[in-house]
């Protein structure tokens, strides 16, 4: 029985010791890929985004007044960063269904019922590739360009009430235009940096709804579409933004955006004007796959 129970113990050493070093290997094993990770580039960044906006419209089919509005987009970011260039792809939403702005009467101030709904969405993949240090190395100039789309959708009342009994028009615009971008990256300190992004659309498809000036007030849903390729100077748009950034730590960053898009696309007696300001905070992850 001695033995027997001597032979059970050296069993359960010496399993329990084949268990600790299997569990030292894949310490050991885990640790050294974490510091292989620690030595690789973070060039992967996701953003998240909130702030304050104000939008402001004139559409002199859909609606004889025009209208100005705050409020709440919301919006995030994904970034790759490579040696010498930069994959931006980002997306921004505004929507105004209960809160909706009253529409103002340039003609008059007396204040009525009317109002207008809409729903606003900016999407934008942008690439820019550094062109060469300016005047220091804590300056940097990237030239590219961009891809940006944008939906904004309008319903507008003209009797009062609440969403559901909208008694009104419909009118908005789609857009995909191409723009030469520029970026330029000061850096403050180690880890605080500033940068300044700029886009001017010089190739555009709009698309309307198909209606015409007399007929503005009518239903959107009984007509079809009208789009068209745009150069430069048959529309006006620009796109144009500085940000503030810092450091957290490692892998996590804090900072602030403030932007201005405005555009104006004219088509027969049709024209859209949009102003849209934006001031954001955001925090981003920094990682590596």
């Amino acid at each position: 029985m001695d033995l027997r129970a001597a032979r059970i113990t050296r069993q359960n050493i010496m399993s329990n010791l084949n268990s600790c070093s299997f569990a030292f290997f894949i310490l050991l094993l885990s640790g050294s890929v974490a510091r292989g990770q620690d030595t690789l580039p973070l060039r992967n960044r996701l953003t998240f985004e909130l702030g304050y906006a104000r939008l402001a419209n004139f559409d002199n089919v859909g609606s004889p007044l025009p209208y100005a509005a705050a409020a709440l987009p919301i919006g995030g970011t994904y970034e790759y960063i490579g040696e010498h260039d930069r994959h931006t792809l980002e997306g921004s939403a505004i929507v105004s269904l209960i809160n909706a702005p009253t529409m103002s009467n340039r003609y008059s101030s007396a204040t009525d019922l009317r109002k207008a709904y809409f729903v606003f969405l900016d999407m934008q993949y942008r690439y820019v590739r550094d062109l060469m240090p300016l005047f220091s190395t804590s300056i940097e100039l990237f030239i590219g360009g961009s891809l940006e789309t944008i939906i904004f959708g309008r319903r507008y009342n003209y009797y009062g009430g609440d969403f559901s009994s909208i008694q009104g028009s419909g009118s908005g615009e789609v857009s995909s235009a191409l723009a030469p971008s520029a970026d330029l990256f000061y850096a403050l300190s180690q880890d605080q940096r500033l940068r300044a992004s700029l886009s001017i659309p010089i190739f555009a498809y709009i698309a309307r709804p198909g209606y015409g000036l007399l007929n503005g007030n009518t239903s959107v849903s009984g007509y079809s579409y009208d789009g068209r390729f745009q150069f430069i100077g048959s529309f006006w748009s620009w796109h144009i933004a500085i940000e503030y950034e810092r450091d957290l730590s490692k892998y996590f960053m804090a900072g602030l955006r403030f932007s201005t898009l405005y555009y104006r696309y004219p088509r027969f007696d049709w024209v859209s004007s949009t102003a849209e300001n934006e001031a954001k905070a955001y925090i981003s992850w920094r990682f590596h796959f």
